[in-house]
């Protein structure tokens, strides 16, 4: 996913070429002070640091142009995928528990189907609205974060923050 729907990411105005640029960064990686550090990075960017998310994460990469360093941030694919299967993969075995937990300690109570009737409802309607909400919070704090990281960024390069007008 891209910054599509997003904020738009403020760049940075540097004063130095790429490769010192990278280099302030690599140390500063090596010092603890910037998560996630990778140069050069997938999809052809000069470099990417993380960007932490909850409960998704992201990274950011970012490309030296004409004197600024520009960012695009990306959500992983993997972990919300992973996280999908398994939601959807636990809705059946737990009507097959619910049911035998009924018909165990509750045997007056015990029809044959009828706990398929109210339980996939009460756990697949609201599948929908729980991955929304996870997707947003995801977004909202790896926007954050690569915003802190853009900070940091710049700090450690000597650059100044260039904000970007909001389009309409």
């Amino acid at each position: 996913m891209h910054t599509q729907g997003w904020s738009a990411l403020p760049r940075i105005v540097v004063g130095a070429g790429a490769d010192t640029v990278v280099e302030k960064l690599r140390t500063a990686s090596k010092r603890g002070r910037l998560a996630g550090f990778t140069a050069p990075s997938q999809g052809g960017a000069l470099f990417s640091v993380a960007a932490h998310g909850r409960p998704f994460d992201g990274v950011l990469a970012g490309w030296l142009n004409d004197g600024r360093l520009e960012f695009r941030l990306n959500m992983h694919r993997r972990l919300p995928v992973i996280f999908a299967v398994v939601l959807l993969a636990t809705v059946w075995p737990g009507v097959y528990f619910m049911d035998e937990l009924i018909a165990v300690f509750l045997p007056s109570l015990w029809r044959p189907w009828v706990t398929y009737y109210w339980y996939l409802p009460l756990t697949v309607l609201p599948l929908p609205w729980v991955w929304v909400g996870l997707m947003r919070r995801s977004r909202a704090t790896i926007h954050a974060s690569a915003l802190e990281a853009i900070g940091k960024i710049a700090a450690e390069t000597g650059g100044k923050v260039e904000t970007q007008p909001m389009p309409r």
